[in-house]
């Protein structure tokens, strides 16, 4: 099979991924809204709070998903189920999954949080009701990427997050200027996209009606689990060492290593939003073609976070003292030194998911396992030493260490003998470059015949 092909198919991808990594970067914005609202109103102390426990909220309630979003991707692409029988049995199963998400959060929350107050218990049921809210809209969200409906899934990303900052900010300023309140707001978020999205879904043909189904589930939670197994290293070997500061240094450190997490995430927007776009082509494609489909997006990830990586790099010393302010100053250094980070995480995230996509998590949790390991031993000796730049040093090793396991491993995703293929081109970062001329020609052609007399 010749390449030209997958060429024209990884164009037309990339207006889902433009669509994808245009939400995650308001998403991203709206999200840096929240941080200045909650930095300015709960401080340092309460802004780590805020942010540990949110990370908590995430972890667990991904962890409970049980990975059946992608697993019905995947076997819907190998033909082994109809997309309507996987939701049918998907839904079926999520509310003893809601409610497995709801005691591990009420639990962890207790262990972590709780003090004897009536604040404290607040803060733990909310972040309790919390969790399956989150749980159903993950999962939903999955069904429309599988109809290829990656603008729809891309909006609703955008709309939770919008809803998100509203409820935070309303509940904040003129509710509670408290941490209860600044998650109520965002639970309210959540039931409120839950409703859009099952909307959504049933516009697009698929009933909302739960009917177990054994013979699907079975395979569902074999690849599902697997998968989903290797998300939470991934999501752990991104913000675990965030609970790490908690313990070793404090909230007030917490909360500026937060905003450092953030403004250094953004390096990861259009890579992760290739691989979301990308996984249900490659789900769906012939070995042959996935292969040389994933080495051209890995070149096309990578190339995006190395030009992320620089204009971030030059505007964050700027970013962090006006939009957080002078408290916020020591997280400038591990940020710089997270954005490098992030360059390792988008190789290692779209090269191993491509593997995923095709069944095979081996390579997601092989890569994420090093990176979370690595990662975890060195914060314990450099976070007591170094403080916050040790954090970021530690995930920088992290990801170094798993984008080269999923270096050594290659050959399971990409065409055999391809050498270092997967590292972009010159011509990869021209083609980025050239994107937004290339979306933008027909618009400006339009009006151009439409000033003619």
């Amino acid at each position: 099979m010749s390449e030209k092909r997958p060429l024209v198919v990884t164009r037309s991808l990339l207006r889902g991924s433009i669509a994808r990594a245009s939400a995650d970067s308001l998403s991203m914005v709206l999200g840096a809204v929240s941080g200045i609202v909650s930095a300015r109103m709960l401080g340092p102390s309460g802004k780590g709070t805020l942010a540990s426990l949110s990370f908590l909220i995430a972890a667990l309630a991904q962890l409970c998903s049980v990975g059946l979003g992608d697993a019905a991707i995947v076997l819907v692409g190998k033909g082994v189920s109809s997309l309507e029988r996987a939701l049918s049995a998907t839904v079926a199963i999520l509310p003893v999954l809601a409610i497995t998400a709801c005691c591990l959060t009420l639990s962890a929350a207790a262990l972590q949080f709780y003090d004897g107050s009536g604040r404290s218990r607040t803060l733990i049921l909310v972040a309790g009701v919390s969790a399956p809210l989150s749980l159903f809209v993950s999962v939903l969200t999955y069904f429309l990427k599988a109809q290829n409906r990656i603008g729809a899934a891309s909006a609703v990303l955008l709309l939770n997050s919008a809803l998100s900052t509203i409820g935070l900010t309303f509940f904040l300023a003129l509710i509670s200027r408290s941490v209860a309140g600044g998650l109520l707001g965002s639970a309210l978020a959540s039931a409120l996209t839950l409703v859009i999205v099952i909307s959504l879904l049933t516009r697009g043909g698929l009933r909302i009606s739960g009917s177990f189904d054994r013979t699907y589930i079975r395979p569902a939670l074999r690849v599902g689990g697997a998968m989903q197994f290797s998300y939470v290293l991934t999501n752990l070997a991104a913000r675990l060492d965030l609970l790490f500061v908690l313990a070793l240094l404090g909230a007030d450190a917490a909360g500026q290593y937060s905003v450092a997490l953030t403004l250094a995430g953004l390096v990861v927007l259009l890579p992760f939003g290739i691989s979301y776009s990308s996984f249900p082509r490659l789900a769906y494609s012939s070995d042959g073609e996935a292969r040389i489909l994933a080495a051209r997006i890995c070149r096309l990830a990578v190339a995006a976070s190395l030009l992320s990586a620089v204009v971030i790099a030059i505007l964050t010393p700027t970013a962090i003292y006006g939009l957080f302010g002078s408290s916020y100053s020591p997280a400038i250094a591990p940020t710089l030194i997270l954005i490098a980070a992030g360059v390792g995480t988008s190789f290692q995230w779209v090269l191993a998911r491509a593997a995923a996509s095709r069944g095979d998590t081996r390579l997601l949790v092989r890569s994420f396992a090093g990176s979370l390991v690595v990662m975890s031993v060195l914060d314990f000796l450099l976070i007591p030493h170094f403080d916050l730049v040790g954090a970021a040093v530690s995930a920088l090793c992290g990801s170094l260490v798993g984008a080269g396991i999923c270096l050594w491993f290659k050959s399971s995703v990409v065409p055999k003998g391809l050498g270092l293929g997967v590292f972009p081109r010159t011509a990869d970062f021209w083609y980025l470059l050239a994107l937004p001329f290339h979306f933008l020609q027909p618009l400006l052609r339009e009006k151009h015949f439409r000033s003619q007399p």
